[in-house]
């Protein structure tokens, strides 16, 4: 997870105070299913990040660079999307593989190419 709100970067858009946001839970080797990551953070009185639906990375990256995608909160800017395979896949040293979709990396890209 990682911490969000007023005064943690431009959190503010986000919530009035300061809290913590869940990714992810892991437990020794296992890493939990979005179920079970839920239930872990009601029962420590924290936000989850919101899901979006399954989808495929070209329509994950179709959605970001199309500038079609919608912050659960109404007045923040998404900074884009993070995707897992839907069934985990681990590099060889045993890392989680996952993608992120982020809508500044088309914005600088598109400044590039620009100049």
């Amino acid at each position: 997870g990682e911490g969000y709100g007023a005064k943690i970067q431009k959190g503010g858009q986000y919530r009035q105070d300061q809290s913590l946001i869940v990714f992810d839970v892991r437990v020794g080797e296992w890493w939990l299913k979005p179920d079970a990551v839920k239930d872990v953070a009601d029962k420590l009185g924290l936000d989850v990040v919101p899901t979006f639906d399954t989808m495929t990375l070209r329509d994950a990256v179709a959605l970001v660079q199309g500038g079609n995608l919608h912050s659960h909160w109404p007045d923040a800017k998404i900074e884009g999307l993070v995707g897992r395979p839907a069934v985990d896949l681990y590099t060889r040293k045993g890392d989680r593989i996952v993608a992120k979709v982020k809508v500044k990396d088309f914005i600088d890209y598109e400044r590039r190419k620009a100049s």
